[in-house]
């Protein structure tokens, strides 16, 4: 993957531990992170 800039924002759509992962790293290079994760309960 490969990307010239880094997006300003970012919609997280699932619950996913790798989802979450990218997620905070995009957080903590400056983009706002949105997470709209549907979480089921076993």
């Amino acid at each position: 993957m490969s990307l010239e800039k880094l997006p300003e924002k970012l919609v997280l759509i699932g619950a996913g531990y790798i989802g979450m992962e990218f997620a905070s790293l995009y957080a903590a290079f400056g983009s706002k992170v949105l997470d709209y994760g549907v979480f089921r309960i076993l």
